[in-house]
């Protein structure tokens, strides 16, 4: 599949799907996953206008792209439509600026491990099965910056800790920041390996044996992309169904993975919201049962507007290609 998306060429037969690169490395990546899984519905489909140096990815837009091609923002992304209509020649070029954080949007996983492949003679080792690899998003997020996007307590870190009996490793944005700190003073005697960089963390995450993750995308990805034998997520920000309904990546299928329960809790970077972070609480374990309960109760939340959205698409599309045929 990566070597099909490079490699194509455009042509007036080829549909165009133009990415508009939003934020940082994972949300790229994401949105990289999401036009691949649209073109293996849609024969021909040319994807453009993603650049990961990174991974080796990086397809400039042709010089010929309609600058009226129809475009999609927002945080809605039709999939099947664009397939479909794309697929009918009903819809010729298309920029897409939406990350789509659901589980159903990703190639598989092992398409994923393949397109995403580390630079060959990056020399990084992961931690192995004596060590709970916990990463820290800090930085920019402990101020007021998104209300879903709030830094993981310390309680579940110490659950996690307490539960695998493992030497902790915390790996991260870790600064001189209250939060990180507090995390040092919490657990004097860790290792603790501060940011070497967005690739060198993604690629330690990745390859060792046991993961806690941070609500971020980056670090979500890189625990999936990886072969850990076992994942620990909290159920928390922009992961909580119930605080973020239209966004999916609780791999309930995934065996890997262990489920912990977090409150609904915007993130404002108050006195309140940091006195929170160190907080003793305990986190239940959720069940694949639970897990796929509230997933269908935030699919029937969303259920309205994602028809709304699917509705507006379908009038843009009707419209230019009306407006194709007169031209």
């Amino acid at each position: 599949m990566k070597a099909d998306s490079e490699n194509r060429r455009s042509s007036p037969a080829n549909p165009l799907f133009r990415i508009d690169p939003q934020g940082n490395l994972g949300n790229q990546m994401l949105q990289y996953m999401a036009a691949l899984t649209i073109a293996s519905h849609v024969p021909g489909l040319m994807v453009c206008g993603h650049d990961l140096p990174v991974w080796g990815l990086s397809t400039p837009v042709p010089p010929d792209y309609p600058p009226d091609a129809i475009q999609v923002g927002g945080r809605y992304l039709p999939a099947h439509q664009i397939a479909r209509y794309m697929r009918r020649g009903a819809l010729r070029a298309l920029t897409v600026g939406v990350v789509s954080l659901r589980l159903e949007h990703l190639v598989p996983l092992d398409i994923g491990r393949e397109v995403f492949r580390p630079p060959i003679g990056l020399a990084v080792d992961g931690y192995g099965p004596d060590c709970v690899v916990i990463n820290i998003r800090a930085g920019e997020v402990l101020g007021d910056v998104h209300p879903d996007y709030g830094p993981i307590p310390l309680s579940f870190m110490s659950q996690v800790i307490e539960s695998s009996q493992l030497h902790p490793v915390f790996i991260g944005q870790l600064g001189d920041d209250p939060y990180s700190l507090a995390i040092r003073r919490r657990y004097p005697n860790a290792t603790f390996r501060p940011s070497q960089g967005a690739l060198i963390d993604f690629e330690i995450i990745r390859r060792s044996s046991e993961i806690a993750i941070a609500v971020s995308t980056f670090s979500w990805l890189a625990a999936w992309l990886s072969s850990a034998h076992r994942i620990h997520m909290p159920v928390s920000g922009f992961y909580n169904p119930r605080q973020r309904p239209g966004i999916d990546l609780l791999a309930v299928d995934d065996d890997r993975y262990r489920f912990y329960d977090c409150e609904v809790a915007e993130w404002r970077a108050t006195t309140a919201d940091f006195d929170s972070l160190l907080a003793h609480r305990e986190h239940a374990i959720l069940t694949a049962a639970q897990i796929q309960a509230r997933r269908e109760q935030a699919k029937r939340r969303t259920a309205w507007s994602d028809l709304c959205r699917q509705a507006e698409f379908a009038w843009q599309c009707r419209q230019r290609w009306a407006h194709d045929r007169i031209r």
